[in-house]
């Protein structure tokens, strides 16, 4: 007869199971301890993507989950083959400044090692790394890598003051976490800021471009309006005091008078090239005036009615920079609208705010072609790709819609400190 387990036996027999289970968590906590401290960090660093900003964060969660004393971040200098202090935080920072040679750095911390641990320093007797770290009276030094790519690109260096620091292997695995971690953070923040330097150079050729084509224009505007423009006026004259004194055949009298009136059209015309190359009331009277009078001479000349609303009596102060382009973007805002929506009203409104400077011009056509938006549209015309870039070097924007049966809108937009 089979006998039946006692509470004793029982509890014999579960023992070991309990003693497995209890080893299997012990072996699994400090990689669940890392694994939080990892997912923490990365969520802490990937929030930043100014270089300075990720440099202090990573700095400090490297400090804090190492419980080290000093911890710096040194990235490579390639020109002057050294690796240069970015950043440090903990104690004895003043005293860790000096660069490290790339060739020390090398001698110390390279090999295929992500990290290394220098575990007695005091050992060391090389002059040269005296000079660079013997004054800090160190026991230990870790060095952890900073790669990109397959490039060694900077390190993190830390130490625990008045300790030996013997790197437990929980305690490299983090390292090795962090160092990946940090590596992509600062790459990324290299990138961001190589970006961001990249478009302000390109703000800057095309506003050195934009200045160029604006004074070209000034001079040939000068030019027609001074030179061919008086020279057109001087034969019209001349036409007409022919006309009157020696032309008595009324045949020829009338070929001259038809002379006479072309001379005329084509002096007219000119005018206005010169002027829409280079508005002298944007100058003369600023930019409220002069934007009113073209929307003026604009209706007058295609037979669209333009309307003009500004709230605002007078504005700040304009750079030419910033004046010259809101003139464009009117210029061009009415030609479409006139050439290429076929509008019958035109509406402009200009107006502010506490942050910006908005030029908006609307219609009821059928809206512009496809050609039409990026296309240079007549004398003194930028297309709509140049207004963008003319209004995205003074940190403005351009927005364009399109309803069918309400028209087309553009609508220019400048925050104040790009318009200064």
């Amino acid at each position: 007869m089979e006998q039946l387990p006692t509470a004793k036996s029982t509890e014999k027999r579960n023992r070991p199971a309990k003693t497995g289970c209890r080893r299997k968590e012990e072996t699994t906590q400090p990689f669940s301890n890392q694994a939080g401290i990892l997912a923490q960090t990365a969520l802490t660093i990937n929030a930043a993507l100014e270089l300075n900003e990720v440099l202090a964060t990573v700095c400090f969660e490297v400090l804090n989950s190492l419980k080290a004393s000093c911890a710096t971040i040194r990235l490579l200098d390639a020109k002057r083959q050294n690796y240069r202090l970015y950043y440090s935080c903990g104690k004895k920072t003043t005293c860790f400044t000096p660069a490290i040679p790339a060739s020390l750095f090398d001698r110390y911390f390279g090999g295929t090692e992500q990290v290394i641990v220098l575990e007695d320093v005091e050992a060391i007797k090389d002059p040269a790394f005296q000079k660079v770290f013997g004054h800090l009276n160190l026991k230990s030094l870790v060095g952890i890598k900073l790669y990109n790519g397959k490039e060694v690109n900077g390190a993190i260096l830390l130490f625990r003051e008045g300790e030996t620091w013997p790197v437990s292997g929980e305690e490299m695995v983090l390292m090795q976490g962090l160092a990946a971690q940090a590596s992509l953070a600062i790459r990324n923040a290299q990138l961001y800021m190589e970006l961001r330097d990249s478009k302000q150079k390109l703000h800057q050729l095309h506003h050195q471009v934009v200045q160029t084509l604006e004074e070209e224009r000034r001079r040939i505007s000068w030019e027609l309006h001074d030179e061919l423009g008086q020279a057109l006026a001087a034969i019209k004259i001349k036409l007409e005091l022919v006309a009157d004194t020696t032309c008595l055949n009324c045949a020829s009298r009338a070929e001259l008078t038809k002379i006479i009136a072309l001379c005329h059209d084509v002096v007219e015309k000119t005018r206005h090239i010169a002027y829409n190359l280079r508005p002298a009331a944007l100058e003369a009277v600023g930019l409220i005036p002069a934007l009113r009078n073209y929307c003026r001479t604009f209706s007058q000349r295609f037979g669209i009615p333009v309307i003009f609303t500004c709230p605002q009596t007078e504005l700040p102060v304009l750079s030419e920079a910033a004046s010259i382009t809101l003139y464009r973007v009117l210029q061009e805002g009415l030609t479409n609208a006139a050439k290429h929506a076929q509008a019958s009203r035109i509406e402009v409104l200009l107006q502010t705010d506490a942050e910006f400077i908005s030029l908006t011009v609307q219609d009821n056509g059928s809206g512009p072609i496809l050609s039409a938006l990026s296309a240079e549209t007549g004398c003194g015309g930028i297309g709509l790709l140049g207004m963008d870039e003319r209004l995205a070097a003074l940190g403005g924007t351009l927005k364009t819609t399109f309803l069918p049966g309400q028209g087309f809108t553009l609508t220019a937009q400048v925050p104040w400190e790009g318009l200064k």
